[in-house]
This record gives C-alpha cells, sequence and structure tokens, in this order.
C-alpha cells in the first residue's frame, strides 16, 4: 500500500499538466492529461464519483443545472443524463483548452450545453437561475478573497430551493482507507497549501451561515474527497 502511495504521487504530480497562476489563483490546462489523471485516481470510479454529486445535488428531469469551473464537462454530461430534453445545462471555465475540450466532448454526444469562459467570482448569469449549482476541485485553486465572491456568486444564482454542491480536500476521516484511496493522494499533495482543505475552513463555513445557507457534510471513501451541501434557509439580505 506504501510503495502504491508513493507511486502515485509521482504519477500525479507528473500528468497535473500545464497550469498558470494569476490573479484569481491557479488554472489547469491540460484537459486530456486531467480526464486521464481523474481515472486514474479514482481507480476508474469517476462515474460513481459523478452520481454520487448528482445525487447530492438532487438533479432530475427538467432541471436548470450549473457547474461552477466545469473542466472537461464530465459533470455536466452526466447530468444530462438526468434532466433530460427539458432541461437546462451551463458551465463556467476559465480555462480555454477544459472548455473547448467540453464542446468537444457534448458535440460528440449530442448532448446541448454552453460553457461560459468566465472567472467563478464573475458569474454572468441573473440571480435565481439555477435549481443545482455545483463546483467541484475548484475552491482550493482559488485565493480566499476570490473563493469567497464565488461562493457569494454561486449562492445569487441558486433559486430558491435549490442546492449547492461544493466538492474539494477535506482532512480524510479514515486513515485506513487512505491506503486505498487515490484521491487521498492527491490531498496530501496540497495538504501544506494555504488552501489544501477548503471545507476544513471555519471562514467558509461563516460564509455560508452568512449567505443564508444551512449546510451538512459527506465524505467521499476516505473522507480526503468530501463535499458541502447548502440550501437556502432564510431569505439573504444582500
Amino acid at each position: 500500500a506504501h510503495l502504491l502511495l508513493v507511486a502515485g504521487l509521482v504519477l500525479a504530480a507528473r500528468a497535473r499538466g500545464p497550469h498558470a497562476r494569476h490573479g484569481d489563483g491557479v488554472t489547469l490546462h491540460g484537459a486530456r492529461g486531467y480526464d486521464w489523471l481523474v481515472r486514474l485516481l479514482t481507480f476508474g470510479r469517476e462515474g460513481a464519483l459523478r452520481r454520487w454529486t448528482l445525487d447530492l445535488a438532487g438533479v432530475g428531469p427538467g432541471g436548470a443545472v450549473l457547474d461552477v469551473g466545469a473542466g472537461t464537462g464530465t459533470l455536466l454530461l452526466a447530468a444530462a443524463e438526468r434532466i433530460g430534453p427539458g432541461g437546462v445545462l451551463r458551465g463556467v471555465e476559465l480555462s480555454p483548452e477544459m472548455a473547448a475540450r467540453t464542446r468537444d466532448k457534448a458535440r460528440k454526444r449530442g448532448v446541448e450545453l454552453e460553457i461560459t469562459e468566465a472567472s467563478a467570482a464573475r458569474l454572468p448569469w441573473p440571480d435565481a437561475t439555477f435549481d443545482a449549482v455545483t463546483c467541484s476541485l475548484v475552491l482550493h485553486h482559488l485565493t480566499a478573497a476570490v473563493r469567497d465572491d464565488a461562493v457569494r456568486e454561486m449562492r445569487r444564482v441558486l433559486r430558491p430551493g435549490g442546492t449547492l454542491v461544493l466538492v474539494d480536500w477535506a482532512a480524510p476521516r479514515s486513515l485506513l482507507r487512505v491506503l486505498f484511496d487515490g484521491m487521498a493522494l492527491v490531498y496530501f499533495m496540497h495538504r501544506h497549501s494555504a488552501a489544501a482543505s477548503p471545507l476544513d475552513s471555519p471562514a467558509l463555513a461563516r460564509l455560508l451561515d452568512d449567505l443564508g445557507l444551512q449546510s451538512t457534510r459527506h465524505a467521499w471513501g476516505s473522507g480526503a474527497l468530501s463535499a458541502i451541501v447548502a440550501r437556502i434557509r432564510r431569505p439573504h439580505a444582500e
């Protein structure tokens, strides 16, 4: 198990792909490498991970779904199977390479969706537009200020009765299961940075509460990858 941990860390470091730092944080550009890396680190269970996320978001027929930091569009394509022809799929992604791969995948599968190249902190949609807003493995790439602005924006475009799902790294809850959890490898690569475990941040918990969101915590595997599921608790005063 320890040999697998070391090998996984090396592979993850090499496969991370091109990335760039900017005022918002870090943007990944290696679209094809990213798909391969996620499949590797989930031990081929990426589909199960996406279904878990959509289950938490309560995505169903006719829903309007926004994926913030959509990457290569895997989650949006999985959502397409649930919402049907009457639903709406939108994504926002800062990396042109990632956005282009999403469009290519959607075109090949005959899925209608729109991917917008924009910052998570400046979402180009009106208030209360979406039934479900998801954000997977994005928060740890953002600076603290941009992360807070992004969460505020996600709250703004969420409809009353809708669900916000934030998926990211967190401190594992089961050390034994870490040995067999590929996603935990990347957590340990990030854990020394300031934003390594955004879901564990007291500041994020306070922000969600200030925004009138009631949240619950859910763990995937060892818990190194977890989700915060938040729903509107009370009217939010801007």
